[in-house]
């Protein structure tokens, strides 16, 4: 099992300089003017802008209480928003949230994970990056490369190290099959012996 501190898997960091917000989190006016389009209200305004900025940083959307409250900020005043405005979702009553999601990914032409043939793809990338590295790390970053460069969503951290363990015993098994395949019987022994 693979640690996502020693992957390229994007994490939302809980501390930001204010150069990383002001490079990567500010609304840039085209963006602005999407957003207005697209809600009604500051708040929701506020959540789509939030997840939307972060969704192009990390390639998926966060948690929500992961969410570090300079970030919330740093976008509330970027976009003329009201301090008194809170970011967040009612999950439970209001399907606001998954409205946004899917309007990020049309927006920014970025295919979801679940219900499209991304794991698939997941699968051949890891198949591809295990014939030449050893390391399911290495099998993880590889499959992340593929899915940015194929504009879809990441998934769970848990799904890519699933699919690379997956992967990678399956492709060893085979190469120490194909080996054990070429020793001759006198080989085996001596390799046994020693």
């Amino acid at each position: 099992m693979a640690t996502i501190e020693r992957t390229a898997y994007p994490r939302l960091s809980k501390v930001l300089a204010a150069g990383d917000l002001e490079a990567s989190y500010t609304p840039l006016p085209e963006e602005l003017k999407w957003v207005r389009r697209s809600t009604r209200g500051e708040r929701p305004r506020l959540g789509l802008l939030v997840l939307f900025k972060i969704f192009q940083q990390m390639h998926y959307f966060p948690v929500l209480d992961a969410v570090p409250a300079a970030l919330v900020d740093h976008v509330r005043v970027a976009a003329g928003i009201g301090v008194d405005v809170q970011f967040g979702y009612d999950t439970q009553s209001s399907p606001t949230s998954f409205r946004h999601y899917a309007a990020i990914r049309d927006y920014l032409g970025v295919t979801p994970y679940y219900g499209s043939d991304a794991n698939a793809i997941a699968t051949r990338a890891a198949h591809t990056a295990a014939l030449a590295m050893d390391q399911p790390v290495d099998i993880i970053n590889a499959t992340i490369d593929e899915f940015i460069a194929q504009n879809i969503e990441l998934p769970a951290f848990s799904t890519l190290d699933r699919i690379a363990e997956q992967i990678h015993a399956k492709t060893q098994t085979r190469l120490l099959r194909r080996v054990a395949r070429r020793l001759t019987d006198g080989r085996k022994r001596r390799s046994i012996e020693n």
